[in-house]
């Protein structure tokens, strides 16, 4: 399964590599040049030869003939769509773009003098792209070029004039033959030109458009080819194999890193997450205009589908690989966020006609391992389902209006999720009204037949997934054969066909690619919100409110260095107390990816742990405090041979600062864990640097619960992968200039807990799945978090009186008094617990949260609305219900059974009489007998 895992990596990388770099050089405005007749009537550019032997544009000596060279771990190559193209001009080495230089007839790629350009072979007309060949031997006229007396780039061999490629009209533009055709009428309905588009095109062309995640132009009628896959949880992704190459060199385009999903949700700050999605968008639909800008050739609209939107699964096991990519193991979490994520990345909600992008919801049904490539079957009860696993996905269409879902590669009681017609179309389209469109996800409708064996050959699985409710194939190879076979046989019907093709057409429409682009609001963001100091500083801001404090004992944080308001109030010192700062750890100074993780692009900056610590003390103590660092270890050695070198800065220091955590090497896409210990060495690194005796603190830089000995360890801030300003914003919080507020999104565990086998999905077997049903002491517990300030709640009520029919709303609120020395954020929680039932129901079950900002000494209010379904629990076949009887109502800053955090908890009774009621797939409340 590993070498399976790498040749399906590496051919992923090669595939995405090229289309990157399509999307990346349009942020350097680069243009692609080709070979054209010099006597053509098309404009041609006018080159001049330098002195520097360089060749520039005679109108602009600022735009010279390059080449993209990009840079991974095992070399550097020329991208092959531009291997000569027209950009700003280079000095720099460490650039991607390199100068071609004019020697003695010959191009060649300094400093690289051995590499001359050639055409590609075969590539004689007009038009055609050039390649290279490395090589030091004559290649006769092939590598021959004239700068001509008028300015003219011109190859010997061919007599062809290197020259940039003329713009094409888009597919609706007055200059397109599609122009007068009604599928561009922009005055008709959707349904009335999709349909007209569908009467224009054959069986044939209507599957081609269904087998992705690349689709063919329809050339006849100047349709662009279609590009349905882009990852946008936390940024515009790029590095499709999250990790394999140096980001640094790879990618050429910049783009805002925000910290990943787990940690938006540590923030439970569902605004601010908004916004992130918000800002993902713009620079997507940013460098999508850019493209068409630019007068690329190839159609590909980048961008546009975020294939890879929110995950709306849940995690049931804290080892599972993915959990960085999740808004942690509660449902109305989960809901919540993933619901906003999606409803702010396709703003479908500020233009009554457009969509900004289409977020496709991951992974849809039970997809939380193990992480198995596919092939594990999960046995699911209906409450179970209905109680944990259903709700994000539920809330992600009913709230979100998702357009996209994710079919998963595993099973359900023995159904793929690609085959689940159940899953698909009763639940999903039935019961909650979903109208978008269903992905497999990558090959999964081939897993049907070639994992699980549902059936007995690949073109039954491709039919038994289009028929369950699939709309387009996502790299399951060319299966058109296959689809055409099952109509012969059938097994598919054209109909079926027709339907998916007017379905996927109906999103395109919807992003505009048929539209004027001065019609469609989203076409004309420009260029200069991406990665623009707006987004930056969201950026920064993310990265603090995900922070979570975990552990504070004898004043060990903030460190007292006179400098901030915090500590100025905290402290109440004019000395600095540390003086010396000893900075240990595998991830404190590590690569970029190991704080944006996985799918994620190229941030022009990353500001590192160490960066941010360095930095900051010396602002904060105007150089007076120094900061020292060793690595100590390979954050998944079991090599010891650093740590001496760590224990003896650490002994000559004041404070210690050990950074460590978890890489993707050991948890991630296709990687479970199999206990929650800190990897490798860092477990015996951190016990040596506590026994030292100084003040100590763990920062933790990782997307999955982690848990180790806490012996002499004054301080444990959560950082999880927090992006770009991942650094900054951990120095913030350790120096005080910015007052932790996070809270946990998940269960830390113990490490000495026993836990379930991660293939069982019975959430409420001993000792119990997520904290709703777990019944052990965790090291952490969810929603747990501390902060500078002290928090105190009173006036808890209710708006109406304490008895209610089952189908009413229930309004709360409840006072928060900042009772400490400085302001500072606080998380008001309301749980909700139900009276007992015939099944098992939560202990606790989060259904109401809101981040305030409390001024030291004041009081604000928190205000929650209770609907029907979140005080209704799953019965036996998965239906909700709303119980007669006594419901108690928490609230307050943690989980009402948490041993870290007792009090600061108050409890209200509201009594449900009168009649029971269940709720249907879309919320509704029906008062019934029983």
């Amino acid at each position: 399964l590993n070498c399976k895992r790498v040749k399906r990596r590496q051919k992923m990388a090669k595939t995405y590599l090229f289309l990157t770099c399509i999307l990346a050089v349009l942020l350097r405005e680069i243009v692609a040049l080709q070979l054209w007749q010099c006597s053509s009537d098309r404009s041609t550019e006018q080159w001049e030869l330098l002195q520097d032997k360089t060749i520039k544009l005679k109108s602009d000596h600022n735009r010279c003939v390059t080449a993209v060279v990009l840079k991974a771990h095992y070399g550097q190559h020329l991208e092959k769509g531009n291997v000569v193209a027209l950009t700003e001009c280079v000095n720099d080495s460490s650039s991607f773009l390199q100068s071609w230089t004019y020697n003695s007839s010959v191009l060649t790629l300094s400093p690289t003098v051995n590499t001359k350009l050639v055409l590609r072979p075969g590539g004689n007309g007009q038009g055609s792209k050039i390649s290279v060949e490395e090589r030091d031997i004559h290649c006769g006229t092939q590598c021959q070029w004239n700068v001509t007396s008028d300015g003219r780039l011109v190859n010997m061999a061919s007599r062809l004039c290197l020259d940039a490629p003329p713009s094409a009209p888009r597919t609706c533009d007055p200059a397109s033959p599609s122009h007068s055709f009604p599928f561009c009428n922009t005055s008709l309905l959707w349904n009335q030109r999709i349909n007209d588009l569908s009467r224009r095109l054959s069986l044939e062309e209507k599957i081609a458009q269904m087998i992705g995640p690349f689709v063919p132009p329809i050339l006849q009628l100047n349709i662009g080819g279609f590009w349905w896959d882009q990852t946008c949880i936390h940024g515009i992704a790029d590095d499709y194999d999250m990790g394999r190459y140096s980001m640094q060199t790879l990618l050429a385009s910049y783009v805002t890193i925000f910290p990943h999903a787990i940690a938006q949700a540590a923030s439970f700050n569902v605004p601010l997450s908004r916004r992130m999605a918000k800002a993902t968008a713009d620079e997507a639909r940013a460098l999508n205009r850019r493209r068409y800008e630019m007068g690329y050739s190839d159609e590909q609209s980048w961008c546009l589908i975020c294939n890879g939107g929110p995950l709306a699964n849940l995690v049931h096991d804290p080892r599972w690989g993915r959990t960085s990519e999740t808004y942690g193991e509660d449902p109305y979490v989960i809901s919540r966020f993933a619901a906003e994520y999606t409803a702010a990345l396709q703003n479908s909600l500020n233009s009554k006609k457009y969509i900004q992008t289409v977020s496709v919801i991951r992974h849809y049904l039970a997809f939380s391992g193990p992480d198995n490539e596919g092939t594990f079957s999960a046995e699911i009860g209906l409450r179970d389902l209905e109680d944990s696993i259903l709700p994000g996905f539920q809330a992600s269409v009913l709230d979100g209006k998702a357009l996209g879902m994710m079919c998963d590669y595993g099973a359900i009681n023995g159904t793929p999720g690609c085959a689940n017609q159940h899953a698909m179309q009763e639940v999903l389209r039935s019961m909650w009204g979903y109208e978008g469109y269903v992905t497999d996800d990558w090959g999964a409708v081939n897993g049907v037949y070639g994992r699980h064996h549902f059936v007995n050959s690949t073109a039954a699985a491709v039919a038994t997934s289009f028929n369950a409710g699939v709309n387009i194939l996502y790299n399951d190879g060319s299966r058109s054969a296959d689809i055409l076979a099952d109509i012969n046989n059938k097994a598919l019907s054209q109909f079926v066909v027709e339907d998916n093709f007017k379905l996927l057409f109906t999103m395109r429409m919807k992003l505009g690619e048929f539209d004027p682009i001065n019609e469609n609001p989203y076409a004309q963001i420009p260029y200069s919100v991406v990665d623009s100091e707006e987004h930056r500083k969201l950026a920064r801001q993310a990265a603090q409110e995900s922070i979570v404090l975990l552990h504070n004992v004898n004043g060990t944080l903030p460190f007292c260095i006179p400098g901030s308001e915090v500590v100025t109030k905290l402290c109440s010192i004019t000395e600095t107390r540390y003086n010396k700062i000893a900075v240990i750890g595998p991830t404190a100074n590590a690569s970029v990816e190991q704080y944006t993780h996985s799918y994620a692009g190229l941030p022009s900056y990353v500001i590192r742990p160490l960066d941010g610590i360095t930095q900051t003390a010396h602002e904060i103590s105007q150089g007076k405090v120094s900061v020292q660092f060793q690595q100590g270890c390979d954050i998944n050695s079991n090599s010891s041979d650093g740590i001496q070198a760590a224990v003896d800065i650490a002994k000559m220091s004041d404070v210690i600062v050990y950074i460590g955590g978890l890489s993707a090497a050991v948890s991630r896409e296709g990687i479970d864990r199999s206990d929650v210990k800190l990897p490798g060495v860092q477990p015996e690194i951190v016990s040596m640097l506590a026994s030292i005796g100084k003040p100590m603190v763990v920062c933790l830089v990782n997307g999955a619960p982690l848990s180790f000995n806490l012996t002499n360890i004054g301080g444990v801030i959560e950082t999880w992968y927090g992006g770009q300003e991942a650094g900054s914003a951990l120095a913030d919080v350790l120096f005080g200039r910015y007052n932790p507020g996070g809270k946990l999104p998940l269960t830390f565990f113990d490490q000495s807990e026993t836990l379930p086998s991660m293939t069982s999905y019975d959430f409420t077997a001993s000792p119990g799945r997520t904290y709703r049903y777990y019944s052990g002491k965790p090291q952490w517990s969810f929603g747990y978090g501390l902060s500078y300030s002290t928090f105190r709640y009173n006036n808890v009520k209710a708006a109406r009186s304490s008895s209610i029919t089952a189908c009413s709303n229930v309004t709360v609120s409840v006072s928060v008094t900042n009772t400490g020395t400085v302001d500072g954020d606080e998380v008001v929680q309301l749980y909700v617990t139900v009276p007992a039932q015939a099944v098992p129901v939560p202990r606790h079950s989060l259904q109401g949260f809101q981040r305030l900002h409390v001024e030291q000494g004041k009081t604000e209010t928190a205000t929650f609305e209770l609907t029907p379904y979140q005080l209704s629990y799953a019965d036996a076949n998965g239906q909700r219900r709303v119980a007669r009887g006594n419901y108690s109502l928490w609230i307050g800053g943690h989980l009402p059974s948490d041993q870290h955090a007792p009090g600061n908890v108050l409890r209200l009774n509201v009594e449900v009489q009168g009649q029971a009621a269940s709720i249907d797939g879309r919320r509704r409340c029906k008062l019934v007998n029983g």
